[in-house]
């Protein structure tokens, strides 16, 4: 789960053992499935598991403003900002089609105080 992005780095906490990690954002590439699904694999957490996260199909969440909306809005977030820095995976040219940035408004209203879900925890170091 990705719980914040912060410049170059994003935090994400791993599904299987709840660590939270930093992530490199330039280690990551946004990779086309087809027409419709983008997705970025996130680097092996310590634990061994690996993780994908997938941008929304743009249909509005059913609980705006939920933990889940947010995680979602950071993920088309995610691939948004790998598309702008050109970090695609081969035959994924057409990535900037469907990974649009978050609209100034959505940002302002759901992420006043940065890029990140309510009540985050740092990663161990």
């Amino acid at each position: 789960m990705i719980e914040s992005i912060e410049g170059t780095r994003a935090i994400a906490r791993c599904a299987v053992c709840e660590q939270a990690r930093e992530v490199d954002l330039a280690g990551l590439v946004v990779r086309l499935l087809d027409k419709d699904t983008a997705l970025v694999a996130l680097p092996a957490c310590s634990c061994g598991a690996v993780e994908y996260v997938i941008r929304a199909d743009g249909r509005e969440h059913p609980l705006p403003g939920s933990r889940s909306h947010l995680h979602q809005l950071l993920v088309d977030h995610l691939h948004a900002e790998l598309v702008e820095r050109k970090q695609l995976a081969p035959g994924s040219d057409d990535a900037a089609k469907l990974c649009v940035p978050l609209a100034k408004e959505d940002r302002e209203r759901w992420f006043s105080k940065g890029l990140s879900l309510p009540d985050r925890v740092e990663p161990r170091t």
